[in-house]
């Protein structure tokens, strides 16, 4: 699991309110068994995830069903950090930003 997380830029977060099922897109990282994901602190997502809810996952019975199942590759290329034009000259960007790669642990 852990590597399927860190070679993604982003996921989908499933989780239901009400009996109703939501699924949101966003940029998460992994430090450890630790998962961050980005989102503001008063956003639905994150107040209803901090509030403890039921998380939408899928079963193997899921594939008897008369829908298509399968991946969609994708790729992204990395390219070098580009600074902030309203960044002072002289300002590096951060050890962990100039050696990022795609993959690399984290």
């Amino acid at each position: 699991m852990n590597a399927i997380l860190d070679e993604a830029f982003f996921c989908h977060v499933g989780f239901t309110v009400d009996a109703q099922p939501f699924v949101v897109p966003t940029v998460h990282a992994r430090e450890g068994e630790t998962l961050y994901l980005h989102g503001a602190l008063a956003s639905p997502m994150l107040k209803t995830l901090t509030g403890g809810v039921t998380v939408c996952v899928t079963e193997e019975e899921d594939y008897a069903l008369p829908c298509w199942a399968g991946v969609l590759p994708l790729q992204l290329t990395a390219l070098p950090p580009q600074p902030d034009p309203r960044l002072p000259p002289g300002v590096a960007p951060p050890a962990a930003v100039a050696a990022w790669s795609r993959g690399a642990r984290r």
